[in-house]
């Protein structure tokens, strides 16, 4: 746990994004905090593969666990009781899904960190003020984000783990079946401890596998609009000493505009590769969650417990799939800027060359970078309404059946 929040590196960071302008902004990319949170196996190291099984391991210990009301019950459950189940349910198995979606991506994702590293960070190229102040409120910006969604969703989960407790008196946070004894102190300190990890372990992948996407979504968007400055400045410069060394300038600056436009392409798949199954289970996951918890919200007589519990859930639900879909679209809106930085240019003042290869530049930036799931929902705030859209078609659904 020790290695898990130094993951983080939060202290240093924090000196770091006190120093002087003269310094490399604080750049992070996830890497070790997946690792530490079981979402991806790094052969280089002995624990990832602990991480990973013990994740896994708890996965499965809570879908059966919140599964065996419905299945060593005596007496047929009620509506209600199901939708409770079902809801619990998709909690652990969606997890699963989406975490081994991202384990199977292992390498992928870490190639993909290794290469934002080795070409933004590391970059030996000189930013300008403009884009030098991009990258420091990028790395301030994710230190706060990440900082601020920890909060969020540990203080929900202990305000749903304590509600059993202190608000229907229960001695065990959550209701469900066990094959231990309670009613003695061995048997009890087991359940309660294993009550206490199943839902740590949901909200560990839920948090740091949303975190490690909007780390990613943020510095290739930073990328996107640091390109479309440098093709401005490019433009824009007056400075020169003759018309040759403009056109010198000029066909120097081309070269690396079309480099680093090229190896954005580049990162912008290999996003979308690393994602893409990890997108297509939170479309279905968040759907069927969304939906049972407004069911259950919305059920009549339901005591102040369960109003709390589920109310509780559905705000950080909602708020996942929305950051999801925000910072995608996001990207897309970054992206867009590059085809308009080029577009604005007074390309007819130019060389034929310099019109070429603007031209092959505006061709290739005209189609929408668009983040999809399975390459069918998008992830951008049209495919956010349309998931609020259909969870609310699956709850007309079920209340129908009331």
């Amino acid at each position: 746990m020790i290695d898990f929040y130094r993951s983080f590196n939060f202290n240093k960071s924090k000196e770091q994004a006190k120093k002087s302008d003269g310094n490399k902004p604080i750049f992070l990319t996830g890497l070790k905090m997946s690792t530490y949170a079981g979402l991806i196996y790094d052969d280089r190291s002995k624990m990832s593969i602990f991480y990973v099984i013990f994740s896994r391991f708890w996965f499965i210990m809570g879908t059966l666990f919140f599964l065996s009301p419905a299945l060593v019950a005596e007496e047929p459950l009620g509506l209600i009781e199901y939708v409770h189940v079902v809801h619990y349910t998709t909690f652990n198995f969606g997890c699963l899904i989406m975490s081994s979606a991202f384990v199977i991506k292992s390498r992928e994702y870490i190639s993909f960190c290794k290469l934002l590293e080795k070409e933004f960070k590391c970059s030996k190229e000189k930013l300008s003020e403009s884009e030098d102040e991009i990258m420091t409120k990028t790395g301030r910006f994710l230190l706060k984000f990440v900082h601020r969604m920890c909060i969020v969703y540990y203080s929900a989960s202990t305000c749903n783990f304590m509600k059993g407790p202190i608000l229907e008196g229960t001695p065990l946070p959550y209701r469900a079946w066990v094959p231990l004894n309670v009613d003695n102190w061995p048997g009890y300190i087991v359940t309660y401890i294993s009550e206490m990890i199943i839902p740590l372990n949901v909200v560990n992948c839920l948090n740091f596998s949303m975190i490690s996407y909007v780390i990613h979504a943020k510095q290739l968007s930073a990328q996107f609009e640091i390109l479309s400055i440098y093709i401005k400045e490019t433009f824009e410069y007056s400075n020169y000493s003759s018309i040759l060394n403009r056109e010198e300038f000029i066909k120097r600056r081309i070269k690396r505009i079309i480099e680093r436009h090229q190896l954005l392409v580049r990162c912008m798949n290999m996003f979308q590769d690393v994602y893409n199954w990890l997108l297509f289970s939170m479309t279905i996951t968040s759907g069927v969650l969304i939906c049972t918890n407004v069911f259950l919200v919305t059920a009549p007589n339901n005591d102040l417990a369960v109003l709390i519990e589920f109310v509780n859930l559905l705000s950080p639900e909602i708020m996942l799939i929305f950051l999801y879909c925000w910072f995608g679209q996001q990207m897309t809106d970054k992206w867009s800027e590059i085809r308009d930085a080029v577009y604005d240019i007074n390309w007819f003042d130019e060389s034929i060359s310099t019109r070429k290869s603007l031209l092959n530049i505006l061709t290739v930036s005209t189609k929408s970078k668009i983040v999809k799931g399975g390459g069918l929902q998008p992830f951008n705030m049209e495919g956010f309404a349309e998931i609020l859209q259909a969870s609310f078609s699956y709850f007309n659904m079920l209340k129908a059946l009331r």
